[in-house]
């Protein structure tokens, strides 16, 4: 059925009507002159109208990138496509929407990416009250080469490396998702960042660096197989090869809370 537009040259007031051509319209239209305009018939189905999905953007200063849900296809690097493998026992994950949780002894992956002497670990994680080893390449043997960084208790934090103390570097984390950065370098420096919109807590330390683990970066507690139940939440993982300082983690800190505001987790 035909659509036509009516509108009166004196009133400008306008009228639609439907019909077969020919048809009549007297009496349903006030007497006057109109302009005519024949309409299209309306679509058979509804048109849904809305903007693609924004690509996430890749850290530039990182030599792989991860975000993780809704399923194991986010075990790709977003820069090279290499994907995270499960360590000896296991992944232990269960992947939600927008994160991967990482439960139980010696669980989590690995990465291709071998710790060097000066390197950088940024995650998007939220804790529970389980111990756990939240990435890094230390083993549990005596003088064991590498470093890690571990929650106890319900609010701590901290990074434990050879050659050096194991200090807690955050005594008030908290149990939303929180960003963190780790950046250690050669001649020992090693930075602890946590994002905070009111003021973000950074922790500087200088100690010996000690020995490098011959092994690759972890996301939980690959290498670690005891004590540490773990039990967390990683919504994103960037890993590189360099030194970050404290004002170039705030930066990339300000940019994941973008990220992570796009997958509806909250950083502020």
């Amino acid at each position: 059925m035909a659509r036509f537009h009516f509108e009166n040259t004196a009133s400008g007031e306008t009228f639609e009507l439907a019909g077969t051509p020919p048809f009549d319209v007297a009496g349903l239209l006030p007497d006057g002159t109109y302009m005519v305009s024949a309409l299209s018939a309306a679509a058979p189905t509804p048109m849904v109208i809305a903007s693609s999905p924004t690509a996430p953007v890749a850290e530039d200063a990182m030599d792989a990138h991860w975000l993780f849900g809704p399923d194991a296809a986010s075990l790709g690097d977003l820069k090279t496509g290499a994907s995270l493998t499960a360590g000896p026992a296991g992944a232990g994950s269960t992947f939600e929407s927008n994160a991967v949780r990482i439960q139980g002894l010696g669980r989590g992956y690995l990465s291709d990416i071998a710790e060097t002497a000066d390197f950088t670990f940024c995650a998007v994680v939220q804790r529970t009250s389980a111990a756990s080893i939240l990435g890094g390449t230390l083993g549990p043997q005596g003088g064991a080469p590498g470093w890690t960084v571990f929650t106890v208790s319900n609010d701590d934090l901290t990074i434990a490396r050879n050659g050096g103390s194991a200090p807690v570097v955050d005594g008030a984390m908290p149990t939303d998702y929180v960003f963190i950065g780790v950046s250690l370098n050669a001649a020992g420096d090693c930075v602890y960042f946590r994002g905070d919109q009111a003021g973000s807590l950074v922790t500087s330390l200088s100690e010996p660096r000690g020995a490098i683990a011959a092994l690759p970066q972890a996301l939980g507690g690959v290498h670690y197989g005891t004590i540490f139940n773990n039990d967390f939440r990683c919504a994103e993982l960037m890993l590189s090869t360099g030194f970050t300082n404290a004002a170039e983690l705030e930066n990339i800190y300000q940019r994941s809370i973008t990220r992570m505001a796009d997958r509806s987790i909250s950083l502020t």
